[in-house]
């Protein structure tokens, strides 16, 4: 998944209303955390969601369906990109045999 989609979205609004937490530009940027969105953008999606009346006697479902409902909020979600990741593999070896990182298949 190379940007946010409203399904990700629907579900951390849905956790989050679900705990009492109030939808705004700082909750957003620290439940999205993995991805790339600047201020900006968080403080336009808030006002997104409220207009939307996402609120906390919604199902994930309804959330899910007035965001999809939602052409402007729908183009924001799509230009949020997923935060690059580096991962880093250390190890030392000693003796015979290999070391395997990540996926290895073996043919017998």
């Amino acid at each position: 998944m190379d940007f946010l989609t409203s399904t990700v979205l629907s579900g951390l609004l849905y956790d989050g209303l679900k705990t009492g937490v109030t939808i705004s530009a700082v909750w957003l940027k620290d439940t999205l955390r993995n991805w790339l969105i600047d201020d900006n953008t968080a403080q336009i999606m808030a006002d997104k969601i409220t207009q939307l009346g996402i609120n906390d006697d919604l199902s994930g479902k309804a959330i899910k369906t007035r965001i999809d409902n939602d052409p402007e909020l729908l183009r924001l979600l799509m230009e949020i990109k997923t935060a690059p990741q580096t991962i880093n593999h250390v190890s030392t070896h000693h003796g015979s045999g290999d070391i395997v990182h990540g996926n290895k298949i073996i043919k017998n």
